[in-house]
């Protein structure tokens, strides 16, 4: 099952986290947890770093997401 949400990448070791956009994201989507999606014709992994609003789902809103890639 897939979901939306916007989408900071963050590079590793970087603090920097650059919005790419609302993406279709794989899901669960939730702090600590791996998530993919599709940047530039290729598929994207990495950890949710952080996530807000937190109870997001409760509310029905679209997420906006910090990923950092792993290994990039």
């Amino acid at each position: 099952m897939n979901g939306r949400a916007k989408v900071f990448l963050q590079p590793p070791r970087d603090t920097l986290a650059l919005s790419i956009g609302t993406k279709e994201v794989s899901r669960p989507v939730a702090p600590g947890k791996p998530v993919a999606f599709e940047h530039h014709g290729a598929l994207v992994a990495g950890l949710v770093r952080s996530i807000d609003p937190v109870d997001w789902e409760r509310r029905g809103v679209v997420p906006a997401i910090v990923v950092t890639v792993a290994g990039a």
